[in-house]
């Protein structure tokens, strides 16, 4: 196994909900640290673990001898600096990975959760689909497609006020923008069925904002947890214009339909 350093840390990380966490323990590939030298301090004796309650956003570089690391990153404003930095370091590839928290406090909503199986449902598989316009944590503004399951409806009026310039209709448009792999943030809320058999229901709430309590308080009073996934993009270093490095041009991206 690769010997991990766990003598850096990151002394301001705001996560994705606005809370601050100082001086945040890190451990990243013995060796490869450097290459990010402004986003990293050396680690301080008394710090706090978070290591259970999340997972920190990162950028994942791969390197030419197939070594592959994961940066960390404290401020998502600092992304694109940071993917060009490890780009000019000689990544050949950079992916993101956004926050991940397995279960979202209530604290941080602002919101109880359900603690009652809910009625409603139905095996008629019919979805309600759209497009909606998502603020990206790295490329900006873009209109994306979704889909939600059409019942029960108080749970598609919820997730839906998530969505900004929702705009329902039979079949999404835009789909070309699945050619730039990228996953929109969302929830993913688990509760019961209400009968005899106790069955699960599982669904995931896409948000275009960046900050996610706002639609997190709406929907959790309607599930019995919900967990948070952040955004992720694959190849970020093909969709910036940068110098040198492992995507020294940005190649031409397909036109999106209706644009």
């Amino acid at each position: 196994m690769p010997l991990m350093d766990a003598t850096q840390m990151i002394s301001k990380y705001v996560t994705d909900f606005g809370t601050t966490i100082e001086n945040l323990g890190i451990k990243i590939l013995n060796g490869y640290a450097a290459k990010l030298s402004e986003e990293y301090t050396a680690r301080k004796n008394s710090l706090c673990s978070s290591s259970h309650l999340f997972r920190p956003r990162a950028l994942v570089a791969t390197f030419a001898d197939g070594t592959k690391v994961r940066y960390p990153i404290g401020d998502r404003k600092n992304l694109i600096a940071r993917a060009k930095k490890l780009i000019e370091s000689k990544a050949v590839c950079v992916d993101y990975e956004g926050e991940y928290w397995p279960f979202v406090p209530s604290t941080l909503l602002g919101a109880n959760y359900s603690s009652s199986p809910m009625d409603g449902f139905s095996n008629s598989g019919k979805k309600t689909v759209g497009t909606f316009s998502y603020t990206s944590d790295i490329l900006g503004d873009l209109v994306l497609p979704f889909s939600f399951e059409s019942v029960p409806e108080s749970l598609l009026k919820n997730a839906i006020k998530c969505l900004k310039n929702a705009s329902i209709s039979s079949g999404s448009f835009c789909k070309g923008s699945r050619s730039i792999n990228i996953k929109a943030r969302r929830f993913r809320g688990k509760g019961l069925i209400k009968g005899n058999t106790k069955r699960i229901y599982t669904r995931d709430i896409k948000l275009s904002s960046q900050d996610p309590t706002g639609c997190g308080k709406d929907n959790a009073p309607y599930y019995y947890c919900l967990s948070y996934i952040g955004e992720s993009i694959k190849n970020v270093h093909l969709l910036l214009r940068t110098q040198g490095g492992g995507g020294s041009r940005r190649p031409r991206l397909p036109a999106l339909p209706g644009a």
